[in-house]
């Protein structure tokens, strides 16, 4: 078992609060579920708010603290490197639509639709 796991103080709940939290946000960015993640990171700031008001007891809580807060720091920039991923991925293909959009308007405006009949010479 980890040092993380050891201490069930309420001030280390909040910080495995706070890891669960940033688990949850990683694992719905990987499922490309960007509302469950977002609604999952808008619980991370009264969460932290919540941690903050309380402060170390002694210096073996300050080393469970330590390590809950590392792997938050990391599970949370896994996250943000994902999403700046997916991010670029969706930037460039709505750039291709923007200009798929645009071509397809200068087709239009250089190829008017003529009004009448259109014979067909199969016929």
């Amino acid at each position: 078992m980890t040092p993380s796991l050891e201490s069930n103080t309420p001030e280390v709940e909040v910080l495995k609060r706070l890891n669960q939290i940033a688990v949850e946000i990683r694992f719905a960015l990987q499922r490309g579920k960007i509302e469950i993640a977002s609604e999952a990171s808008s619980l991370l700031a009264p969460t932290l708010m919540q941690w903050q008001d309380t402060p170390p007891v002694d210096d073996a809580e300050r080393e469970i603290r330590a390590a809950i807060i590392t792997e938050i720091q990391l599970t949370l920039a896994e996250s943000e490197q994902h999403l700046n991923e997916k991010m670029l991925v969706i930037g460039s293909r709505l750039g291709a639509l923007s200009r798929g959009k645009r071509t397809i308007a200068v087709v239009r405006s250089q190829n008017p639709r003529r009004m009448g009949r259109v014979l067909d010479s199969k016929r």
